[in-house]
């Protein structure tokens, strides 16, 4: 197969058929199209290259955007490092230490106590049998520090494994978080713990329930804030609801309910039995109190089951630590020598004692502040169904009326 003439050989060609014939009406025409050829091949040429340059900017404007956010990573975790992690130098010499020390230790004491054995085993002398014993025992603490050494190392390498994933965010999912270091949650959570202990974080708080990690404390505090928050509303809108369809009188106690209501009481007995062997009228008065807000709580419980989930607190922890005050108490003031300690001992019994009645007093508030509260939502539904009937004037109405006035 022939193959093509370029472009020169065909204007070579025409211009000497031209020349031949005397014809030269065919040079224009091959110029022409000559001419377009090489300009629709510039234009291609020009086209390619501007995609081409066009291709290598935005390679480069998108590699100079990573490497700014880089940068500006980089510099973030800088600037919030100090005031979340601590450098663990100190903690990793040490571990260095003792693991290399540990082990030579352990090897040469080891290495003797085997000597010291053969010896023994020998007939050598109880010297050598004593020796191998004391040397085995060095033998196995130095084998101990070693490991210590080498679990500080390990748990310092985890250390910075965590830092460089958690980078500067202020929380992280525990599940991330393991999954990046290919442990489980629970074990991340447990290190992760150990590492708060020893100071490597300096403001994390760790929170299973949330599979979240808080590097600081703010982070954590409006975390728990706003969570305390949503519970507390998710409890009035569940009293507002029992209330509004009378669901909180229709329903019994269950046996757990009726067991915790029952418990408290008992814890109540045992507070109004110690009030007399208090001595100070004082304590007494405090003691009273704690006993008459709390039978107030328990009244109120009954009346509404669903407030009972709330008091676990209080009956689990708060009566039975009164109790221990009580009795602590009762004891000081039986001593026939009240010296400057007891009196000391005795005014910060009464001091916490005024902490728990406080306490109390706001746990029945919210009690009844709830209850209040739905009382006043039914009443206002109240009025504007008597209202929709034609009984009563639409509450509404009656206010823009007065406003208008």
């Amino acid at each position: 197969m022939a193959q093509p003439k370029n472009i020169p050989d065909q204007i070579g060609e025409t211009v000497q058929d031209a020349l031949d014939h005397q014809d030269f009406s065919k040079i224009q025409d091959m110029v022409q199209r000559s001419m377009g050829a090489a300009v629709r091949g510039i234009g291609v040429g020009l086209s390619q290259a501007a995609g081409a340059s066009h291709r290598v900017y935005e390679d480069y404007r998108r590699s100079q955007a990573e490497r700014l956010a880089r940068e500006q990573e980089r510099q973030e975790i800088a600037r919030v490092s100090p005031s979340r992690f601590a450098e663990p130098r100190s903690q990793k010499a040490s571990g260095v230490v003792m693991a290399l020390l540990g082990g030579i230790f352990s090897g040469l004491f080891g290495t003797v106590a085997l000597v010291a054995s053969v010896g023994a085993l020998a007939g050598a002398g109880d010297l050598f049998a004593s020796s191998a014993a004391v040397l085995l025992a060095l033998a196995g603490a130095s084998l101990g520090v070693a490991i210590v050494g080498g679990k500080r190392l390990g748990m310092i390498s985890r250390f910075s494994r965590y830092r460089r994933t958690i980078g500067a965010s202020e929380a992280f999912s525990l599940t991330e978080l393991a999954g990046s270091t290919g442990r489980t949650a629970a074990a991340v959570s447990k290190d992760l713990s150990k590492m708060i202990e020893r100071g490597l974080f300096l403001q994390a708080h760790v929170d299973q329930s949330a599979d979240t990690l808080f590097l600081t404390d703010a982070a954590y505090n409006t975390f728990r804030n706003d969570r305390e928050e949503q519970a507390k509303e998710e409890y009035r809108e569940r009293l507002r609801q029992q209330a509004s369809n009378g669901r909180s009188q229709e329903r019994p106690l269950t046996d757990a309910e009726r067991e915790k209501l029952r418990e408290g009481r008992e814890f109540l007995e045992q507070i109004r039995a110690r009030i007399p062997d208090l001595g100070s009228e004082e304590a007494k008065k405090k003691a009273e109190a704690i006993s008459l807000v709390a039978d107030n709580i328990f009244n109120r419980a009954e009346q509404d089951p669903d407030v009972i989930e709330g008091l676990d607190q209080m009956v689990g922890y708060y009566l039975p630590l009164t109790i221990k005050l009580l009795d602590a108490y009762a004891d000081l003031v039986s001593q026939p020598i009240q010296s400057e300690s007891i009196g000391v001992s005795r005014h910060e019994i009464e001091g916490t004692l005024e902490t728990l009645v406080g306490a109390f007093a706001k746990l029945h508030d919210s009690l009844f502040r709830d209850m209040t509260w739905d009382v006043s939502t039914d009443i206002s539904v109240l009025n504007a169904m008597l209202a929709q009937d034609g009984l009563a004037e639409d509450p509404f109405e009656r206010k823009a009326g007065r406003n208008h006035e």
